[in-house]
């Protein structure tokens, strides 16, 4: 999923969920307006990231790296501090989280 150090929009699974609940939490247009921020940044991280073996790249790119990404995109919108970790608590529980329950176990 990574094209010469770039994401491939939307390849990556998180982005799909991301982009979905920044749509739900804000609405379309600035949800959507988020969206492309953190997918500006997220390109930006795979970027510069270096050293990295294609395993570790890959939970970076696949993992990591989005969250990164879609914390510093609300910290930066002018949510408050206590917002922006309320949402990023949201989305770890209730998408995240609720996500891996239902992955089945091998």
């Amino acid at each position: 999923m990574i094209k010469e150090k770039g994401t491939k929009r939307m390849k990556i699974k998180q982005q799909r969920q991301i982009n979905a609940f920044l749509v739900n939490l804000f609405g379309n247009s600035r949800g959507d307006m988020l969206f492309r921020q953190q997918e500006e940044l997220l390109d930006t991280l795979i970027r510069n990231t270096e050293n990295k073996t294609k395993d570790q790249m890959k939970t970076l790119t696949q993992t990591i790296l989005p969250r990164i990404a879609l914390y510093k995109v609300l910290n930066q919108s002018g949510l408050s501090q206590e917002d922006v970790y309320r949402h990023m608590r949201n989305y770890m529980l209730d998408i995240v989280g609720t996500e891996k329950h239902l992955s089945p176990v091998l």
